[in-house]
């Protein structure tokens, strides 16, 4: 099985919860939050990991779970003490043996210390991470740090960057805030994206969809009956330019595993199948994955003449004019969504929308799927010296 990247999506940087530091010093100790999800397979706690920008000056103050080789970073994970998130009604709390679900929405308490009367008490409201009773699941550390793990607070010198790293067998996802520009005040967060620091005053913010999945249909028309192959490179032109790659699969499984990739798709002469893509977008390289539906036509496209003349208008009297095509996209869409195209003599294509009067009336191909096999008819196209 090929795991799936965990991805971190929010860091609450000043906690709105404090606790009595467990080394008696008198100096409280936040409990920090990171909000991240699963990605297309679920992932074993004990193969996760997370690198916090202030750790290793003591044991308990270390980094969770395990690095990127499988080597224990100090502190392991527990059973949590948090089972309820104010603000959600589905919480299931993960312990060290248990597994994140695909497509989960995970929060992690970076210290042992926090217990559900601690969250009862203060202003945290989680509602915007749990809409519409979504689940969410529970992470902790077992360590009680005496010290906070963001180091949110800027630098006396030196450099004000600071970055959090979720560790999973695919890899590294992390992002770097500045601590030149966090709110000192309780509630301020990180949030991936472009706006993303913030502070509502102890609510979490709603994280946006950064990954959706595309479902989207390719169509095929073979009116000879040749049953052509089409590669996975044909297949992924239709995908929006926002996807860095896109590979095709047999089943929504082997999609997510990233197994069983489909180079060639040959029809077998049905009119419907579907196929499964892995899509990988560019801008965070979330993975995500929707079904390719396949449309199959072995009927010849069909050749339909328009009701009436294309109307074009000579405003200035030059024997020029300009002609509308889109008036006549309904009437094509009867077999085809897909606008009309002009063509002059059915063969070259208009580059403009103005036309001499005295050339021969174009052909307008005739509506059927694409890729497509064209054919052609006839058309008439009237310039009159006045709007038409």
């Amino acid at each position: 099985m090929f795991a799936q990247c965990l991805t971190p999506h929010l860091a609450v940087l000043n906690s709105c919860v404090d606790h009595d530091n467990p080394n008696g010093s008198g100096i409280p100790v936040e409990s920090e939050v990171i909000v991240m999800s699963s990605g297309l397979v679920p992932v074993p706690v004990s193969e996760i990991g997370v690198d916090l920008p202030f750790n290793e000056f003591d044991n308990r103050n270390a980094d969770i779970g395990i690095d990127i080789f499988g080597n224990a970073l100090g502190c392991p994970w527990k059973e949590p003490s948090i089972t309820q998130l104010p603000g959600c009604t589905n919480v299931i709390a993960l312990g060290p043996d248990d597994v994140i679900p695909a497509n989960a929405t995970v929060v992690v308490f970076v210290t042992a210390t926090t217990e559900n009367i601690d969250l009862a008490n203060s202003d945290f409201n989680f509602t915007n991470i749990c809409e519409q009773d979504r689940l969410v699941y529970v992470l902790q550390s077992a360590c009680e740090r005496t010290a906070g793990a963001f180091a949110n607070g800027p630098p006396a010198s030196g450099d004000p960057l600071r970055t959090i790293t979720v560790i999973s067998d695919c890899g590294l996802r992390g992002f770097t805030y500045n601590t030149l520009e966090v709110d000192p005040d309780d509630g301020s967060f990180f949030l991936v994206g472009t706006n993303p620091l913030g502070n509502l005053g102890c609510d979490l913010p709603v994280i946006p969809v950064t990954c959706p999945p595309i479902d989207t249909t390719f169509f095929i028309c073979d009116p000879m009956g040749e049953l052509p192959t089409v590669t996975a490179e044909q297949l992924s032109s239709i995908y929006p330019p926002s996807v860095l790659s896109v590979s095709f699969h047999p089943s929504e499984l082997a999609a997510g595993e990233n197994n069983n990739r489909i180079t060639e798709y040959t029809p077998n002469g049905s009119p419907s199948d579907t196929l499964f893509a892995r899509i990988v977008y560019t801008e965070n390289l979330c993975v995500t994955a929707g079904s390719l539906f396949i449309e199959y036509q072995n009927t010849p496209a069909v050749t339909m003449a328009l009701s009436g003349p294309i109307l074009g208008c000579d405003a200035d009297s030059d024997g020029e004019g300009e002609f509308n095509l889109r008036r006549w996209d309904t009437e094509s869409a009867v077999a085809n969504p897909s606008p009309i195209t002009g063509m002059q003599e059915a063969w070259t294509r208009l580059r403009t929308p103005r036309l001499s009067a005295a050339r021969r009336p174009p052909s307008l191909p005739a509506p059927g799927y694409s890729p497509a096999r064209e054919t052609w008819c006839a058309s008439n196209w009237n310039l009159k010296p006045e709007p038409s």
